[in-house]
């Protein structure tokens, strides 16, 4: 104890340490691998003396937010050790409201260098404003960046059959996802909704690498033989297997449900308005004229 005690930096630091060996040899004397159990438990001391000035200094908050709860639940005797010697006790309650912060941060940090990060960070102040519990708000940023990272999000809104097929195979994240459409159209002034419950008929990809080297294929006859020779059938199962909607509601289209305008090409399938993306117009275009 004498040598290990030298590596501290703070006065108080080193006498603490000591008091911990004691304390640890008086709660079960006859531990046969008691000097290897203290040693384990060296690192949360040196980081205590690193990050503290004072021993005045550690708190309930002051120790959760240095250390998490994961760390204090891996060092559970210098956590005993410090409730019973110095009173510092760290509630139930106060280990769930880090854990939620943690994975808040967590969150956020996984986001930074994605497409959406700056967006997801404006959700959480925008989150922060309605004094949420942390629970609430893990919630609603975990849901947001799942569906962000699922339509690979960046700066323009995702499609109706995106948002109908990531509710199809996350049913039950559509109320935490809500707020973050309305968030969306809110502040982005994007076109974006909630698709109603029973609407766009959609199913389960039960493979998306194969439903991916399908379309491939799809699009890849297509280019080769020139798309004003594709037939209606091919080009219907481009369509529905792009926007993850049912092949029975794209044959189910009529001329009068194609808008086009400067902004492009879009369908109204069940009430739904699509905006087509730019890749897929030309195979819009080519329905539309075999509708007319």
């Amino acid at each position: 104890m004498n040598l290990t005690a030298a590596i501290f930096r703070h006065e108080w630091a080193a006498p603490l340490w000591t008091r911990f060996g004691t304390w640890l040899h008086d709660q079960n004397p006859a531990k046969p691998n008691l000097i290897t159990v203290l040693r384990s438990h060296q690192v949360f001391f040196e980081r205590i003396d690193a990050a503290f000035v004072s021993v005045l200094d550690m708190t309930q908050a002051s120790l959760l937010e240095q250390f998490g709860t994961a760390t204090l639940r891996t060092h559970l005797l210098p956590t005993r050790f410090l409730a019973e010697q110095l009173n510092i006790q760290i509630s139930e309650e106060a280990k769930l409201q880090s854990a939620e912060q943690s994975r808040i941060d967590e969150t956020l940090i996984a986001a930074n260098r994605k497409p959406w990060g700056d967006l997801l960070r404006s959700y959480r102040k925008d989150i922060d404003a309605a004094e949420l519990s942390l629970r609430s708000i893990r919630m609603y940023l975990a849901t947001a960046n799942q569906f962000a990272s699922y339509v690979d999000l960046g700066a323009a809104p995702w499609s109706v059959g995106q948002i109908e097929r990531f509710l199809v195979e996350h049913s039950g994240a559509r109320n935490n996802l809500s707020r973050f459409v309305s968030f969306c159209r809110r502040t982005q002034e994007w076109d974006v909704s909630m698709p109603p419950k029973g609407g766009v008929s959609l199913a389960p990809i039960k493979d998306p690498l194969a439903t991916s080297n399908r379309l491939a294929g799809l699009m890849t006859s297509v280019e080769e033989a020139g798309i004003e020779n594709a037939n209606r059938m091919t080009i219907q199962k481009i369509l529905a297997t792009a926007l993850g909607i049912s092949l029975n509601a794209i044959k189910a289209l009529s001329a009068n449900e194609f808008t086009s305008s400067k902004a492009g090409l879009s369908v109204c399938i069940q009430h739904e308005q699509i905006h087509l993306p730019e890749e897929l117009i030309p195979y819009g275009q080519r329905l539309l004229r075999f509708l007319q």
